[in-house]
């Protein structure tokens, strides 16, 4: 549910496949990974958006991605170009409070 809509069809797809916990506990690693990049690609494609009004939906749709795998991980937030991507979608959407929670938080841990 949230991993898959981090993930992407394909890779959630492979990732119901794995069945016992030590492919699980091998394969975690490189599923997390692929969810992070693609929230950081989804904030990278929100600026070529022209749009405004689409271009802030883009940036929303990419701080929904980032959030998920936060969901997957929250050690996603101890990578400092994931927790920087993340807090400069917050601002992008105003939510500068939220932003500055998040990077406080991360940085305690």
């Amino acid at each position: 549910a949230e991993s898959d809509a981090a993930l992407g069809p394909e890779l959630a797809m492979a990732a119901r496949r794995l069945t016992d916990a030590g492919e699980k506990r091998r394969f975690w690693p490189a599923l997390h990974e692929a969810a992070a990049h693609r929230a950081q690609a989804a904030l990278r494609a929100a600026d070529h958006v022209l749009d405004a009004v689409e271009r802030e939906r883009a940036v929303a749709r990419a701080v929904d991605l980032f959030e998920k795998v936060i969901v997957m991980d929250d050690a996603a937030l101890g990578f400092f170009d994931f927790l920087y991507e993340y807090c400069k979608a917050l601002r992008r959407l105003g939510r500068d409070a939220a932003a500055d929670a998040v990077f406080v938080e991360a940085r305690k841990n």
